[in-house]
């Protein structure tokens, strides 16, 4: 069975796991990229990193065979079984650190930022909230 991220709706086919996480990464980093004269050239590698690693594995539980299983239409559900997020988050802290810090950048945005994603600093900075 070749994994799915994202079932087929609203008229468009389903999306393939490894095609979905490459366009997250490129968009991602296409991002961090477009914020570069707002941050320090020393830090733009260590945001790439942190946004790429994020991007990467921030929907690794959607591996899972029972959200697979949903994602191909063989089980009816209105959501996944299985917490997608938490995979990527667990992978990251357990894969790199024998003892897990408090807080690791790369973790934090999978969690934190999955949805709605990461806000864009452009937009951001020309609304004006006053």
């Amino acid at each position: 069975m070749i994994p799915l991220a994202h079932s087929a709706r609203n008229g468009r086919p389903p999306q393939l796991y490894g095609e979905h996480v490459a366009g997250v990464v490129c968009y991602a980093s296409k991002n961090v990229r477009a914020i570069s004269p707002y941050v320090d050239d020393k830090k733009i590698d260590d945001y790439l990193d942190i946004v790429t690693a994020a991007a990467t594995y921030h929907d690794l539980g959607k591996l899972n065979s029972q959200n697979q299983d949903i994602l191909h239409e063989k089980v009816k559900e209105k959501h996944l079984l299985v917490e997608h997020r938490d995979a990527g988050v667990s992978y990251l802290l357990n894969s790199i650190f024998k003892d897990p810090p408090v807080e690791y950048p790369p973790a934090t945005l999978i969690y934190a930022h999955h949805y709605p994603g990461l806000p864009n600093v452009k937009e951001e900075k020309a609304k004006s909230y006053l």
